[in-house]
């Protein structure tokens, strides 16, 4: 591993990344499930996944996934997500660097937001002075009694998300039907 490589990926399941169709099977005895995807810049994205539900006549969203483009947007979301009512939130990442000493270093973050804000301080660093690394990430948002597409609800987290700076990053939302 010589030559500085930088990969983020992390596509959460659904329809092909941008292209904003649903998706979605029903498999046997499931509930189906239609999925609007998004990408770009967050503040368009999110209004694009919404819009796009909206249209499709969906009241409720269950959940959102934000895939960020770049680590350090990852770890700027994390600092936000937490602003958004009424959701139960988690972080997926799966992080990988080779260390100038050439040892390899993987991490693997599932669960609570607090837990993985507080890896920041450690991966930032490593990762600006790994001569290879790999990451994947997405923050998830839960909502149990659905987000309602119908009132002012989609703006406000769109606000909240975008508060602090602008990122870029692959958007999901998932309606149960």
């Amino acid at each position: 591993m010589s030559d500085v490589t930088t990969t983020f990926t992390g596509f959460s399941g659904g329809g092909q990344p941008g292209s904003g169709q649903p998706s979605g099977e029903p498999g046997a005895g499931q509930p189906s499930a239609q999925t609007f995807s998004g990408e770009g810049v967050l503040k368009d994205a999110l209004s694009t996944v919404f819009q796009r539900a909206r249209a499709a006549k969906i009241g409720k969203v269950s959940r959102l996934a934000l895939t960020p483009f770049e680590v350090g947007h990852f770890f700027m979301l994390l600092n936000v997500v937490e602003s958004v009512p009424g959701a139960t939130k988690t972080a997926n990442a799966t992080i990988e660097f080779e260390t100038a000493a050439k040892s390899i270093i993987t991490m693997t973050i599932e669960g609570a937001i607090s837990d993985a804000k507080q890896t920041r301080e450690y991966v930032e660093p490593q990762l600006r002075a790994a001569t290879e690394k790999n990451v994947s990430a997405t923050i998830q948002l839960d909502f149990t009694d659905g987000l309602a597409l119908g009132g002012g609800e989609p703006e406000k987290i769109i606000e909240r998300l975008t508060k602090f700076g602008a990122s870029a990053a692959f958007v999901e939302v998932t309606a149960e039907a």
